[in-house]
């Protein structure tokens, strides 16, 4: 048994992977088929009768196993949970090892996947994210203007995968500002300066995955309610869940911010940021408005959030 053909390194399997099997029989064979991520293990198993040949699309098993939301407010770097390292054993026999994503990835060169402005702007109780790859290892520092000044440094040797750096503000004391720079197996590849700005209490955060794979945030400075909704219980008289409809709106923005954010318009999946988690918007309103000039103006997004409460 031999494996003719099998995908590139660094394909999606949003798209067909296929391995081409040559079971090297003039008869009929049974195939006994794992595929095995190195770190998670078996992801999936399957059996094909009474085959001289196959081809196999993982694509499928890949898509069912695999976590595509946003980490955690857990601070510092993580491999992202999207990447898997595939190996396919049949009858025994293992394929080379394969690195699968969201998206088509160059593993040739290290980059930052995500899109982000040179001088970002964040607040006080939100989460800086940014997904980067490097073939061998990731190391990022943040450097915190205060009255005392902090530096804190992340490393991860990344093993060929994406990683997530994830940096939650809320208990971290900042008074004027932050900077991020990532290096990539030990060279520079990024600056950010971020700006502290105050958010009103009706901002809401969104975060969606971009064309690259990388994860991308926005938060809309305003939003207005539209409405409440209520599920009751069946043949009970509680209530078993409780919404609130609320529009996004987005800041009047550079025509270079807007480019970003608009690309939430076409993303597969969009999350809302709320103090616990991030929760996946399924069924959400999305459309963009041109100023008379036909440019783009402003981005308008309805979620649904819990309602946990309070004034209507």
């Amino acid at each position: 048994m031999r494996f003719v053909s099998i995908p590139e390194n660094g394909a999606s399997w949003r798209e067909k992977l296929i391995y081409v099997i040559d079971a090297e029989s003039d008869v009929g064979v049974d195939l006994a088929v794992e595929i095995i991520d190195t770190s998670l293990g078996q992801l999936a198993s399957l059996n094909i009768y009474n085959v001289t040949s196959a081809e196999i699309d993982i694509a499928p098993y890949l898509r069912a196993s695999v976590d595509e939301a946003p980490t955690d407010g857990t601070e510092g770097l993580a491999w992202s949970t999207a990447a898997l390292s595939v190996v396919v054993r049949i009858n025994g026999v293992e394929s080379p090892e394969r690195l699968f994503y969201r998206a088509q990835l160059d593993c040739s060169q290290p980059r930052i996947l995500s899109k982000l402005p040179i001088r970002p702007i964040v607040s006080l109780d939100e989460t800086i994210r940014m997904t980067i790859f490097s073939p061998r290892a990731v190391e990022v520092r943040a450097v915190f203007a205060s009255l005392a000044p902090v530096n804190r440094t992340y490393r991860l040797v990344t093993a060929g995968r994406p990683v997530e750096f994830t940096l939650p503000l809320a208990n971290i004391s900042i008074t004027q500002g932050l900077r991020i720079v990532v290096l990539c197996d030990g060279e520079h590849q990024a600056s950010y300066d971020y700006v502290i700005t105050p958010r009103d209490k009706s901002a809401r955060q969104l975060v969606w995955y971009n064309e690259d794979g990388g994860v991308e945030s926005y938060t809309f400075p305003k939003s207005v309610r539209l409405g409440y909704s209520a599920d009751i219980a069946e043949g009970q008289s509680r209530v078993k869940s409780r919404r609130v409809m609320r529009r996004l709106c987005s800041a009047y923005e550079s025509a270079e911010e807007i480019e970003r954010i608009v690309q939430m318009i076409f993303s597969q999946s969009v999350y809302l940021v709320t103090e616990r988690e991030c929760v996946l918007q399924r069924d959400i309103k999305r459309c963009i408005e041109f100023s008379p000039q036909g440019t783009l103006s402003q981005l308008k997004i309805d979620v649904v959030e819990e309602w946990r409460g309070g004034e209507l």
